[in-house]
């Protein structure tokens, strides 16, 4: 019994370690603004802050006389502590007249600098980069969730995001409406630690009176387990004598990493 709750706790730890989430940034404002975000805006400073009401993040911002941007941005995250990190959002913008979007800034500077770009004839932000753009969906404020892939930008330990209602030209004008926004990873798998291990493998497979472990040391420490859990053979080292194993399927337990093999 003690054997087969090894195997079964052994299955869970992994299991949990490769479903697990890991939140760097999760927040449902339901105690206000965080204090640590900061309003970032192309409308030379002046432009609506954005602020909470009803535990959303909200801005009703335009008509101007060209294209505003209003941004908050969130506090600095190190996305190589995460694999696969994603931003998750849900989003509800109702267009009042013309031509809006929210969209995701991101940049390895926190400072928050505009310019004009007599091209175009709008402000914009010179030290950052886009990352997505939302359009309204129908003429109600509907919540819609967003997933934004950030794996892009997964080797960077220092970077900022900028949550961003656009105005895109002088007379466009609406309201925006976030909650429920998370910055999120799996763990990052330690692979030095399980270098051995990752470049196993067994053979012959199927075997019948030796096992070799190709990428093993001689102090490789094994168990070997039946299909009800029980452990029916442990020991060190490279080569395994499994001529005394009944015939059938069996796993080879290290670490935590399991690997089949048939005994005929």
């Amino acid at each position: 019994m003690t054997q087969k709750l090894t195997l079964a706790a052994l299955l869970i730890t992994i299991h949990v370690t490769f479903c697990q989430v890991i939140p760097l940034i999760d927040e449902d404002f339901n105690e206000g603004m965080p204090t640590n975000w900061t309003h970032c805006s192309g409308n030379w400073g002046k432009s609506p802050q954005w602020y909470t009401s009803d535990t959303t993040l909200t801005i009703s911002s335009g008509p101007y006389f060209g294209r505003v941007l209003d941004g908050i941005q969130l506090p600095v995250v190190d996305l190589t502590s995460v694999s696969n990190p994603v931003l998750e959002l849900d989003l509800a913008m109702m267009e009042l007249d013309t031509n809006i979007q929210f969209s995701v800034y991101h940049s390895t500077d926190s400072s928050c600098i505009t310019e004009w770009d007599n091209n175009n004839s709008f402000h914009d932000f010179s030290n950052k980069e886009i990352l997505a753009s939302f359009s309204p969906e129908g003429d109600g404020l509907k919540y819609r969730h967003i997933t934004i892939d950030l794996s892009t930008l997964s080797n960077e330990s220092k970077i900022f995001f900028t949550l961003t209602a656009d105005c895109m030209n002088n007379s466009a004008s609406g309201v925006w409406h976030l909650d429920n926004l998370k910055i999120s990873g799996s763990p990052v798998l330690n692979t030095e630690a399980h270098l051995d291990d990752i470049t196993l493998q067994i053979s012959p497979n199927p075997a019948n009176t030796m096992l070799k472990i190709s990428g093993a040391k001689n102090d490789y420490n094994y168990s070997i387990l039946n299909t009800t859990g029980s452990i029916v053979l442990t020991g060190i080292g490279n080569k395994i004598d499994i001529s005394n194993l009944s015939n059938g399927l069996y796993f080879l337990i290290s670490n935590n990493q399991s690997m089949k093999f048939i005994k005929e």
